[in-house]
């Protein structure tokens, strides 16, 4: 959810990291608005185009026959005057409402992105940056299915101005201040009636992606605004998931909680886990109780069976905080029936860390039941 400061800056990165960006927002957001104005600061151009009204043919151009220097027949192609000529042309390719073209224009734009070219007839010039925008999917709006490869090639940047930034923005362009005095003084709806954002699930990282926000990250480091802007364009690249992960195992200088230790000697990293928790660090727990599940460690009968082993998990397990620990009562009571029949026995005979868990087991059975109820 990025404002079109961030946003601004953001796009002035794009341009040094090549890196392509798709803006996201309801119409009217300020999604135009903000690369012309990131545009006029960097002093370069903009080419509006509007990828609806666009058909293949206007990308590929227009094929003529010609003949080359051995007088061989071949097939020359006429391009169309939106794209840029001149090699040495700066600015941004704006393509709006792209999620709005047509499935033959969206293959055209596909390799545009991805080789900064139209078959073998027309590059772009190496001062262009593309920037798309779109409206995101729901009742409100026809649009067009885009293939998740092709939005893969994107930094995808939920435009989401705050209602103070475009205040101050009436402020500056002269809006009367009557309506502006009227908008501060009612119902948000009357600056957004409905602000639809668009859905952030749908970026999901692999591997170009984080070479991708690798690049963003150096240029945004150099630029001095990578911890303002390192979440919006994580969000954007590889999902918010990781990018709030990504982000505090920054801000933590890389400090993680080492899975691998916790079932064979968890005490040698029992007061890390604790400071985790001390701190209310929520995703480096949910992280590590994550792989631990993901390594498939717990599926190993040797771990209800190994005394020390098992210690270990149920100490790490009734550590971290409550939270995270009722997401790992979950897990266990209806994936490792082996484990539970351990910790049943454990019951029997009064083994502490038996006894925690099973208590944290009665607590979750409890809210479930309470929630049911109501």
């Amino acid at each position: 959810m990025a404002s079109i400061t961030t946003t601004m800056k953001i796009l002035e990165a794009s341009r040094e990291a090549d890196v392509a960006v798709w803006l996201w927002g309801t119409h009217g957001i300020g999604k135009s608005e903000t690369v012309f104005a990131t545009a006029k600061k960097l002093g370069i151009g903009m080419i509006d185009i509007r990828a609806a009204l666009t058909e293949a043919g206007d990308w590929l151009g227009l094929p003529v026959a010609s003949r080359d220097k051995d007088n061989r027949a071949v097939t020359e192609y006429y391009m169309s005057t939106f794209l840029p000529q001149d090699p040495n042309w700066k600015g941004f390719i704006f393509l709006d409402e792209l999620n709005r073209a047509r499935p033959d224009v969206l293959n055209c734009v596909f390799q545009l992105v991805l080789n900064r070219k139209i078959m073998n007839h027309y590059t772009l010039p190496a001062g262009a940056t593309i920037v798309a925008a779109g409206n995101p999917a729901d009742d409100d709006y026809q649009v067009t299915d885009v293939d998740p490869a092709l939005l893969g090639r994107f930094c995808h940047i939920s435009l989401t101005p705050p209602r103070e930034e475009w205040m101050e923005f009436a402020k500056q362009t002269k809006v009367r201040s009557d309506i502006i005095k009227f908008i501060s003084a009612s119902h948000p709806k009357a600056l957004d009636h409905k602000m639809k954002e668009f859905d952030i699930g749908l970026v999901t990282p692999n591997r170009r992606s984080w070479v991708k926000l690798s690049a963003m990250a150096n240029v945004l480091e150099k630029f001095g605004t990578l911890d303002e802007c390192l979440i919006d364009v994580g969000a954007g690249l590889i999902g918010s998931t990781f990018a709030v992960q990504f982000d505090q195992f920054r801000r933590r200088n890389f400090a993680r909680i080492e899975v691998e230790k916790i079932l064979p000697d968890y005490p040698s990293i029992r007061e890390q886990v604790l400071k985790f928790v001390e701190e209310g660090s929520l995703p480096e727990q949910r992280e590590a109780l994550e792989q631990l599940f993901d390594k498939k460690l717990l599926k190993d009968k040797e771990v209800a069976n190994d005394l020390p082993q098992y210690t270990n998990l149920l100490m790490f397990l009734t550590d971290i905080a409550q939270d995270v620990s009722y997401l790992a009562a979950n897990r266990i009571t209806k994936d490792y029936p082996h484990i539970m029949t351990r910790i049943l026995e454990g019951l029997k005979t009064k083994e502490e860390y038996s006894v925690k868990f099973y208590n944290l087991i009665q607590k979750l059975d409890e809210v479930e039941k309470g929630s049911k109820k109501k």
